[in-house]
């Protein structure tokens, strides 16, 4: 088992102290009960803390009540006002149901759940390290999570950002796992030069006391060589020497290359450092303002403590504002000797009285920084472990149980002062992880200050260590709902995807249709019209190439006074590459502010090829634009219709060879309804689409669903090229159900 480490407070550099147990915070859940959440007066603002309780060996503790707790601030005791339990099952289901070509944000109501965002440095990994780590997670994945825990896997480079919903979307991270490329290049053995090295020398060699902590303990076994600076310079000189990549004679001007290469490796690593800021930032954005237990898993090398980094600091306050965990998982896992880590070097290993410093440099000193954000936030430090699959699944095994416990904060403090907190349980043999204090600021306030401050370092190019990937100029809940798989649920919402003609050279034109309930929207009543504003943010990213596309759209809807809003259906057209793509729709009402949002994952199939656009079903046809008399089934984003009328179905064929006589294509075209368990219900014979030159293949069927029973239904469409021989065959899903009387 690795170490699981909390750091102390001992200056610069500062040691860690090793604990036997450490941990978590707060998370989302499914409740044991179907607990309603409270509702309480808003002239005092409710806290809520949540609690994991451990027993002795370490695993959560279920079935505690109220009467189990006593919390503090300030040292005074609160009266616990509101309780709530939450429990989780072990594991997901092995396989995920049938995802549904429909996406919507009308789940079952539950009372909070749990997110995790994995985020990967691999701006600090080497390969060495990344492709373990890439082994381990995939066995992480396969069983720590359960259904509905959303999950999002991020890298500090910002190459990646995909946000899931288990256990529908399991199979996408393992895919973007295998992709994940580390981008921290191995240092030169003949020039070899430490972060902790690069940062003592560059900040504080030449400085009086600079040295301290670093000088190394006894004599020189060789004979010495004088250099300006400090003996860390030194120790790095030394080795430069007997690797041949310095003079001996020269020793000044190798103190004066080492000095260049410090401050080069010094600010990679502060951009570095940056990075991985901006996507803990990132994260906690996308975490505030979700109910349930939140948790970051950061995976790396580590990052050592910078105190000329005051964001690191910010970054932890932010994530207890938020109620939000960070844990650092060691992807070093066990570290091996001094004398195997030192074998690469030219020059050899180091000098016997150098080994003791040098080897707490590497175990503590370089990755200060990641084990002081996590003992900040309430977290697990997990170091010198080779089983990193089975660390990471004991964090998401602790957030198996937890409790919300809401209390009434006592007034005689501002909204910016520091409010400590602590929960107790009345069990000797039990421990309590929880945040350690709070302020009564705004949920966000910190995080909102950050990233704004951050969006505007990079319009005026001040801004170093990568983007936040915060889109300022939105909205920031709408930015915020970009961001994660929580289905927002102000705006109830249906999306489907419809995968079109290849508009631009290796793009698929994908049509999104967006039904919204009109009845969530805020009217304002104008004469005899009532009149509403909905904006509409379509963001679509392709899963194996990273490529995004976003629409943008405000709607301005109008009906007659009289009316009553209903299901309005609006669409979004982007530019896709073939492959597995995912979208986010969020919607927001411009008067009341309230948000819908919803995940829609699709295919967009290879362009090349005779393949058929998305099928439009419709029990409804409305006039065809600039063709007078022709009737189009009317677009939707649903696939369940009435059981009765008409059923409609128009579709178009793309890739069919031209006929060389004409250069008409010659189509075929048919289809067979059938229940979903596979019953042939009816049949139709093949017969040629008619064509006009340089027109488009379509074929629009309309067929009678009189007196079919309720259930479910495919449509399976066969088309025959005449001229190539090639032939495509597409089923569709579908639902039939008699009217509501």
């Amino acid at each position: 088992m690795g170490r699981e480490r909390s750091c102390g407070r001992c200056g610069c550099p500062r040691l860690l102290n090793v604990v036997t147990a450490v941990l978590l915070a707060p998370s989302f859940l499914h409740s044991q009960e179907p607990n309603p959440v409270p509702v309480f007066p808003s002239r005092v603002q409710l806290v809520t803390v949540d609690a994991v309780v451990l027993d002795k060996t370490g695993r959560p503790v279920h079935g505690l009540t109220r009467e189990d707790f006593a919390l503090t601030e300030d040292g005074k005791p609160q009266e616990i006002a509101t309780f709530e339990a939450f429990e989780f099952p072990d594991h997901a289901e092995e396989e995920p149901a049938p995802t549904s070509i429909v996406a919507t944000n009308l789940r079952p109501p539950r009372a909070a759940g749990r997110a995790f965002v994995l985020l990967v440095d691999d701006l600090g990994l080497t390969v060495q390290n990344m492709s373990p780590l890439v082994k381990a997670l995939a066995r992480f994945l396969e069983g720590a999570f359960g259904d509905g825990d959303e999950v999002t896997l991020a890298t500090t480079s910002g190459s990646r950002w995909w946000s899931i919903r288990f256990v529908e979307g399991r199979q996408d991270l393992l895919v973007l796992l295998e992709r994940l490329q580390a981008r921290k290049l191995p240092e030169p053995s003949s020039e070899y030069l430490s972060e902790w090295e690069a940062y003592r020398i560059n900040n504080f060699d030449g400085i009086e006391g600079g040295g301290g902590g670093t000088s190394r303990p006894g004599a020189a076994a060789a004979p010495p060589v004088v250099v300006p600076g400090t003996d860390l310079t030194g120790r790095v000189v030394r080795r430069w020497t007997e690797a041949g990549t310095c003079a001996p004679e020269a020793p000044g001007l190798c103190a004066q290359m080492v000095g260049m290469r410090a401050r080069e490796r010094d600010s990679m690593r502060r951009d570095r450092t940056r990075a991985v800021i901006a996507g803990v930032e990132r994260a906690v954005f996308s975490f505030t303002g979700v109910r349930g237990r939140k948790e970051l898993l950061f995976f790396s090398e580590g990052f050592l403590d910078d105190k000329e980094l005051p964001s690191v600091r910010q970054v932890a306050g932010i994530c207890r504002e938020a109620n939000v965990v960070v844990n650092f998982i060691d992807a070093r896992g066990l570290i091996g000797s001094l004398e195997e880590a030192t074998a690469a070097f030219a020059g050899g290993p180091p000098r016997p009285q150098e080994v003791g410093l040098i080897e707490l440099e590497r175990t503590r000193f370089e990755i200060d920084g990641s084990t002081a954000l996590a003992e900040d936030t309430g977290g697990l430090a997990i170091t010198s472990s080779n089983d990193l699959a089975a660390g990471a699944r004991r964090i998401v095994d602790m957030a198996r149980a937890y409790y919300l416990l809401g209390y009434y904060p006592p007034e005689g403090k501002g909204p910016r002062d520091w409010r400590q907190v602590k929960v107790e349980v009345k069990h000797p043999e039990m421990r309590v992880r929880a945040r350690k204090g709070y302020t009564l600021r705004p949920e966000g306030t910190g995080e909102t200050s950050l990233i704004t401050k951050r969006s505007k370092r990079r319009t005026d190019g001040t801004a170093r260590g990568g983007p936040s990937g915060v889109d300022a100029s939105l909205p920031l809940e709408v930015a915020r709902a970009l961001l994660n798989a929580h289905d927002a649920e102000g705006i109830p919402l249906r999306a489907m995807a419809y995968v079109f003609d290849e508009r631009k050279p290796g793009l698929a034109r994908v049509l999104v249709a967006i039904e919204a309930d009109g009845k969530a929207l805020d009217f304002a009543v104008s004469g005899d019209k009532r009149q509403a504003r909905l904006s509409l943010v379509t963001a679509a990213v392709n899963r194996d190439s990273g490529l995004a596309s976003r629409s943008d759209q405000t709607i301005a809807i109008s009906i007659a006074a009289p009316q009553h809003p209903k299901w309005s259906v609006y669409t979004s057209e982007l530019d896709l590459p073939p492959g597995a793509t995912q979208v986010r729709v969020v919607a927001r009402d411009e008067k009341s502010g309230r948000i819908g949002a919803v995940s829609l994952r699709f295919e967009v199939p290879p362009l090349g090829g005779l393949r058929l656009s998305t099928p439009i079903l419709a029990d409804e046809v409305e006039p065809a634009p600039k063709e007078s008399g022709r009737l189009l089934p009317v677009i939707g984003a649903h696939r369940t219709f009435n059981a009765t009328g008409r059923l409609y179905c128009q579709y178009q064929v793309f890739g069919a060879s031209k006929d060389p006589t004409d250069g008409v294509p010659k189509v075929d075209a048919s289809y067979t309804l059938r229940r979903a368990a596979g019953t042939e219900i009816r049949r139709a014979a093949p017969s040629p689409i008619a064509v006009a030159p340089g027109g488009p293949v379509m074929r629009l069927i309309g067929l009678s669903v009189d007196g079919l029973p309720d259930g479910d239904y495919e449509l399976v469409l066969q088309v025959l090229d005449e001229t190539s021989g090639r032939s495509v065959e597409h089923a569709e899903r579908f639902r039939l159900e008699s009217p509501a009387r």
